[in-house]
């Protein structure tokens, strides 16, 4: 058992978000380990381990999302003030924050340097992220920064060059162990090759790409299809709603990733991207881009591609990773209850600097 407590922040507790749901994970992680855990956050989903203690602030009625969270650091704020934590808590949030002596950021930063920010500051909605970044990972009190990918750690050092006067060490998400799933039955009649795509923000994503890589390998190799996770049927146009090798599943809680032969995640900009260790889990190989920040996991069932790169290079890459039948090995780099141990021995020592 630690000499010591934490208290995790986030808005939305439950598995409900990429972020969100590494919260959850690493707190319930932590909680196993022995650890004092407690949560502060707006709103629960589903029903946290009662090990751990939940202390919800006042959720504010629906308004541009920068006002939001101007408002719930507040609250967060009027709230750790009121509880008094002692000098053996160290406060870790997963938000715009302050007053917390370690952060975990999930997701790329402001890029200062673009010339679209030239005129950033007649917006206040982009001042203001701006400005509650900084307060993030460069606060006084802030001790630790956590990168989910190495690549966003570069990221936030060309950007932020004082951060060196911190400890930044990146601490990826994990999985489970043992994911393996048995087949739905939905594909026993089968024959030709099935991939998945799966991504809300289908865009960024690289859906169209993916269809392109797919229409090219069903024109090289074998008639193939792919099912899409994530966004609505409403959400795509009609020419994707009817293309004839598509079918959206909308959003799903679990993927039977036995029915796939290949992931393709075709992504302009991951700062992790959570669903290619899902997929390695379950024996899935991926062809992903040079983009996505956990490729830096080296998985052998993994081809990362430039999306420079063309069609045709795609679509020879993603029938070798199919033929491989070693691709179809489960491979786990990385779980959550490393994580954990990694915050229990590592990351929370180095923040009891600020502590007392």
């Amino acid at each position: 058992m630690s000499d010591f407590k934490v208290v995790h922040i986030v808005r939305r507790y439950g598995l409900v978000g990429g972020m969100e749901g590494y919260v959850w994970e690493l707190t319930h992680a932590l909680t196993d380990l022995g650890l004092e855990v407690e949560v502060i956050c707006e709103q629960i989903y589903g029903s946290p381990s009662t090990k751990i203690q939940i202390n919800t602030v006042k959720t504010g009625t629906s308004s541009p999302r920068w006002k939001a969270m101007l408002r719930f650091r507040a609250e967060v704020n009027k709230l750790i003030s009121e509880k008094h934590f002692d000098q053996t808590s160290i406060i870790h949030s997963h938000e715009r924050s302050l007053n917390h002596n370690v952060t975990t950021f999930h997701g790329a930063p402001l890029d200062v340097k673009n010339n679209w920010w030239r005129f950033s500051h007649l917006s206040a909605r982009i001042a203001a992220w701006k400005q509650m970044e900084k307060d993030e990972i460069l606060g006084p009190q802030v001790q630790v920064v956590l990168p989910v990918s190495n690549r966003i750690k570069d990221q936030l050092v060309s950007l932020y060059p004082k951060i060196h006067n911190k400890h930044v060490v990146t601490a990826y998400p994990g999985v489970h162990p043992l994911q393996l799933r048995e087949p739905s039955g939905d594909d026993d009649q089968y024959s030709g090759s099935r991939f998945v795509f799966i991504g809300k923000e289908w865009k960024r994503k690289g859906l169209r790409f993916a269809i392109d890589v797919i229409e090219e390998y069903s024109s090289q190799f074998k008639f193939c299809t792919m099912d899409i996770y994530g966004p609505r049927v409403s959400d795509l146009p009609r020419s994707l709603r009817q293309h004839p090798k598509l079918v959206c599943k909308g959003w799903s809680k679990d993927i039977p990733w036995s029915n796939y032969d290949a992931l393709i995640h075709p992504a302009t900009s991951e700062p992790f991207g959570m669903v290619v260790p899902e997929a390695r889990s379950n024996g899935v190989p991926v062809l992903t881009t040079d983009l996505v920040g956990s490729i830096e996991l080296n998985y052998q069932g993994v081809i990362a591609l430039d999306t420079s790169d063309n069609i045709k290079t795609w679509a020879i890459n993603l029938a070798n990773l199919v033929n491989e039948k070693e691709n179809k090995n489960a491979e786990i780099k990385w779980t959550w209850r490393q994580l954990a141990l990694k915050h229990l021995h590592e990351i929370y020592p180095l923040a009891t600097q600020s502590l007392g």
